[in-house]
């Protein structure tokens, strides 16, 4: 499994889900499944808002999903326990690591400078090294 931190010197919220909105491109360039797990409804929601608002003349197809949707785009959004029936790409947003994470073939996390997510991607990035992972950071300034 490749396990990505993308670690920005933003403070920024709005720039960070920039870096998501790149890393779902990505994605959806290469047909993978991505699953951007969020700590909870709300912040699912700004980040859904976001996907369909990034940019002015384009949008990311994506849907949020839940235990009933069969999803329909490459893209999925969700906040509990909910894996994509393919999944590819796990992209997370959370505070804690899913349980489901060893059923991607790769992890990201983004890291941008709020003392929350920082705390919390020096707490994924313990355990994924305990897990036996080699986790690779990306310096993006």
């Amino acid at each position: 499994m490749q396990i990505d931190f993308y670690v920005t010197k933003t403070a920024q919220k709005h720039q960070a889900y920039s870096l998501i909105a790149k890393l779902a491109e990505k994605a959806l360039a290469s047909d993978q499944q991505l699953y951007i797990h969020c700590n909870d409804e709300n912040q699912c929601q700004e980040v859904d808002d976001f996907l369909w608002s990034y940019q002015d003349t384009s949008f990311l197809p994506h849907e949020i999903i839940d235990e009933q949707a069969q999803p329909t785009t490459s893209i999925h959004l969700g906040w509990a326990q909910h894996t994509p029936a393919q999944p590819d790409i796990l992209l997370n947003l959370a505070a804690t690591v899913p349980d489901s994470y060893q059923a991607f073939k790769r992890v990201m996390e983004i890291v941008y400078e709020q003392p929350d997510v920082q705390a919390a991607c020096r707490s994924h990035y313990k355990f994924y090294k305990t897990q036996g992972f080699e986790v690779k950071s990306h310096n993006l300034g």
